[in-house]
């Protein structure tokens, strides 16, 4: 998938997210020329990858989705961060 639209229409939706704007999941880019706020989202989905998405069987989407629900709500009490001053997300 890919997050531009087209070679003809580069700025048009792509899509990945047409079909995040289907399911409801509001789509966040980072700004150009600030490449430092790309740090904790990759940590997260380092994070997310090694903790949840390896580690749990699924044999649905119903699985996939209450068990991010719960560890999102995990993560988000437990895992702090550097750069939030070891804080919660």
């Amino acid at each position: 998938m890919s997050f531009y639209g087209s070679r003809e229409h580069p700025r048009g939706m792509g899509p990945l997210i047409r079909l995040c704007l289907h399911y409801g999941v509001e789509p966040w880019f980072i700004p150009l020329g600030e490449p430092w706020r790309n740090g904790m989202v990759e940590n997260f989905n380092n994070h997310y990858q090694q903790k949840f998405l390896r580690k749990v069987v699924m044999a649905s989407v119903e699985d996939l989705q209450s068990g991010s629900l719960v560890f999102e709500q995990r993560h988000n009490s437990k895992y702090r961060y550097s750069k939030l001053k070891r804080m919660f997300p």
